[in-house]
């Protein structure tokens, strides 16, 4: 029986755990489906390869595309925060960086409730929201299957009381549905949903991805090409916006974890789309330490592995961006989750990584933080995780295969009636 695999996510922009998603759901369906055509879908055409990301098909082309006239399609929305985003939101994220804010404040001061329709027809989709897949409005629906990936939605604000029940018709009708934490669960009750089960983010798998000798040939190649090979350091990244107001702050956290360690400090870019903008923060660092021996500054056109290639070696990683924070995590290396509003990483920590690991913390707390990631490395936590989610997928597999035998077992009967 022939599968077609349909992967969608904001693969079109080089965010790094969006980008690692498409990489992720490739391996893990060309595991448990071999011989399945995988094609990936963003709001745009784009191919980010070369950045170790994929070629994407506009998601306009999904609503037209049909299932192998002897098979299934499945359609897997891959991960991430999908479940919040409207298209005028997601729209800010794909303009060039010095015209997203502009954007966001003519959403903001028209309210985007007028500007999403617009949008949604400019992406030319028939989904009222970006990321969740009705399965009615594509071909052959007795023949897709619709699975969301271990995603996450706690942030909410943007969704007026007419999106909330489209969407909740629309995930009521999906085959399959894991959120990858607490807060998206009570959201998805919120609809009147059944609680869906809470599974980790697919990104604990990463390790898969890299062999151990790729991953240090890629981290001294790129050292090399900063001119200085770091025997220990620490990597930190933050966004551009959660470094205004907090740069003095980070700056002397730094120079007081490098005071009491020897750990050489190594900024570096997560997201460089619009709205996340990591490579201007990490220049504000390097600049306000230039001159500084004990600073490493590193090019910001890192690949995927290159940058899974730079945590899975550092000692410790500091940051605001989730798959940053889960990628220490799966390398079991130590991690400080920066912020308290941001809910994502402190959710993550909670769910499945140690209670004690530092999360959400505030940036003049930061050296005392690195000294208790630093006390508490090692541990099961993410081998665990990793476990469970694999263990998930197979899941997911098993019960598309269970659905489709009954899918062919009503079709028989209909036929021999």
């Amino acid at each position: 029986m022939a599968w077609s695999v349909s992967v969608v996510g904001a693969f079109d922009r080089f965010n790094y755990g969006d980008v690692l998603f498409s990489r992720i759901s490739e391996h893990l369906i060309k595991t448990a489906l071999p011989d399945a055509e995988i094609e990936f879908f963003a709001l745009r055409r784009a191919d980010l390869r070369t950045q170790g990301g994929v070629a994407t098909r506009p998601l306009s082309e999904l609503y037209r595309k049909r299932p192998p006239d002897d098979g299934h399609h499945l359609v897997m929305v891959a991960g991430g925060e999908v479940l919040a985003p409207t298209w005028a939101q997601m729209a800010e994220h794909l303009v060039p960086p010095r015209l997203s804010g502009a954007l966001k404040r003519l959403h903001r001061r028209t309210g985007y409730a007028f500007w999403n329709p617009l949008w949604q027809r400019i992406g030319g989709c028939a989904n009222r929201l970006p990321w969740t897949i009705d399965p009615s409005s594509l071909p052959a629906p007795d023949r897709t299957f619709i699975c969301y990936n271990a995603v996450g939605g706690t942030s909410l604000g943007a969704l007026t009381k007419a999106d909330i029940a489209w969407q909740a018709k629309a995930l009521s009708q999906a085959a399959w549905t894991t959120v990858r934490d607490a807060p998206t669960a009570d959201a998805v009750v919120a609809r009147g949903l059944p609680r869906p089960a809470v599974r980790p983010d697919s990104a604990v798998v990463m390790r898969d991805l890299l062999p151990p000798g790729q991953e240090r040939r890629l981290r001294n190649a790129l050292f090399a090409r900063s001119g200085a090979v770091p025997k220990r350091y620490l990597a930190v990244q933050i966004a551009r916006k959660w470094l205004q107001g907090t740069e003095t702050a980070l700056i002397d956290g730094l120079a007081e974890v490098h005071r009491k360690s020897g750990l050489q400090i190594v900024p570096f870019a997560i997201g460089r789309a619009a709205g996340h903008d990591d490579h201007v923060a990490a220049d504000k660092i390097c600049a306000r330490l230039k001159g500084c021996p004990w600073v490493t500054r590193l090019p910001h056109d890192l690949t995927v592995s290159e940058i899974m290639a730079l945590i899975a070696g550092a000692d410790v990683y500091v940051g605001t961006s989730l798959h940053g924070n889960i990628t220490a995590f799966a390398y079991n290396k130590p991690r400080v989750g920066l912020l308290p509003h941001l809910a994502k990483v402190v959710g993550f920590r909670d769910a499945w990584d140690l209670p004690e690991m530092p999360a959400g913390v505030e940036i003049p707390q930061l050296a005392g933080a690195v000294d208790t990631a630093l006390s508490l490395a090692g541990g099961s936590a993410p081998a665990q995780a990793k476990v469970f989610y694999e263990s998930s997928f197979r899941d997911m597999i098993i019960e598309l295969r269970d659905a489709v035998g009954h899918c062919s077992e009503a079709q028989n009967l209909e036929r021999a009636a």
